[in-house]
């Protein structure tokens, strides 16, 4: 595949990358290639939406977190029913991608090439973990702060900047929860200081913690069936019951809005497209129709 031109399918006023593999994904990005030409922003992101982050963009219950979603150049599916809604809504995609796998593709590339790359963990473990198989690499681990305190997300940024004032990383990766990664990038995305910014920005989540075995992934065919959302529950049941049980149902409505706002529009009628006049004999026997008693006369007069 082109890595300059990754296609692209709209859904939920989203471009998602419409890839058939992930490393057609990774190749794009170790490249610097791939950015969506469409979308009318400066954010280099990569965002990996499942049900759950779909949900929250359209509640907008935290504006910087989704305007930032909304501007992102690659959008990738996480979440198998974000699929099944694609082909539902008439814009399949071939299979989801998601952040998981991405950063099991991506991170070994990245160490194997020695890239540039500041990676904000989630915990001093994941930075040990991260440094001890690439100590080239850039940790922050940033303390506890609240999803709405902009000054202690602006504490965190600078402390990104001043973990980079000697090179300027090509990847920056956060695997933070939401909504306090996309806001941090955000701020990183705006005020990274000095004449080279990061090519990249990635959201990954708990990607990391699923690579190096801090966090257990589910099986192939339990992802496959899309159940992940429900291996993820049981592991931590009070958590996640009113986020999958309560809050996540509303995507049924997104999709059903969606399916009705797509079936009240028309389609523009390309003349290609209009049906042709019937030649010769539409209906065999004595079921010929008058247009192909028409034709005959027609033809008739022509010949004389």
């Amino acid at each position: 595949m082109d890595v300059d031109t990754l296609p692209r399918r709209e859904l939920f006023g989203l471009r998602f990358v419409d890839a058939r593999v992930m490393c057609d994904v990774v190749d794009a990005l170790m490249a610097g290639r791939g950015g969506d030409p469409h979308v009318d922003a400066d954010a280099p992101l990569v965002f990996t939406p499942n049900v759950d982050l779909l949900v929250n963009m359209h509640k907008s219950d935290w504006p910087i977190a989704t305007q930032l979603m909304r501007r992102a150049e690659y959008v990738l599916a996480d979440g198998q029913p974000v699929v099944w809604a694609s082909r539902l809504l008439g814009s399949p995609l071939q299979r989801r991608l998601p952040g998981s796998t991405l950063v099991a593709e991506l991170w070994p590339r990245l160490v194997a090439e020695q890239r540039s790359v500041l990676v904000i963990a989630s915990s001093e473990r994941l930075a040990r973990e991260i440094r001890c198989e690439y100590p080239g690499a850039r940790v922050v681990v940033p303390p506890y702060f609240a999803n709405d305190d902009p000054a202690a997300t602006s504490a965190v940024a600078k402390a990104c900047f001043d973990a980079c004032a000697d090179v300027a990383p090509e990847f920056v990766i956060a695997g933070l929860s939401f909504p306090k990664q996309y806001t941090l990038l955000d701020e990183l995305i705006r005020d990274w200081p000095g004449p080279s910014s990061p090519r990249v920005f990635l959201a990954t989540g708990a990607s990391f913690e699923m690579y190096y075995g801090l966090r257990r992934r589910s099986p192939d065919w339990v992802q496959r069936i899309g159940m992940e959302w429900f291996y993820r529950f049981l592991q931590e049941p009070r958590r996640l019951f009113r986020r999958y049980f309560i809050d996540d149902v509303a995507f049924v409505g997104l999709v059903w809005r969606q399916y009705r706002h797509a079936a009240r529009t028309p389609s523009p009628a390309h003349p290609s497209m209009r049906p042709a006049r019937p030649i010769g004999r539409v209906l065999p026997g004595p079921w010929r129709n008058r247009r192909h008693h028409a034709d005959e006369d027609e033809f008739a007069e022509t010949a004389n």
